[in-house]
């Protein structure tokens, strides 16, 4: 941490960053679960085949959670620079 700080990096700005991102991370996790339970419960009512709407449900499932990981990413490095700023 002593080498980070050297650096002009303030140590507390990596933990921020990391946690903001695992919070993220988490909360991607549980968006996408639901994700997949709401389309999968509509998309079971439009098809007849069980597979074709778990593929379907499972496809907006990896939107959703790649949509708010990155969402999640970016506003952790805004956060980290807006911190480092007044830091």
């Amino acid at each position: 941490m002593w080498c980070e700080y050297q650096r002009g990096v303030p140590p507390t700005s990596n933990v921020l960053l990391r946690l903001i991102v695992s919070l993220g991370t988490v909360f991607a996790l549980l968006a996408s679960a639901m994700a997949f339970l709401i389309s999968w419960h509509e998309y079971s009512r439009h098809f007849r085949g069980r597979t074709k709407a778990v593929r379907l449900a499972l496809r907006t499932a990896v939107v959703a959670f790649l949509f708010f990981a990155v969402l999640s990413i970016l506003a952790g490095l805004a956060i980290n620079r807006i911190m480092g700023a007044r830091g």
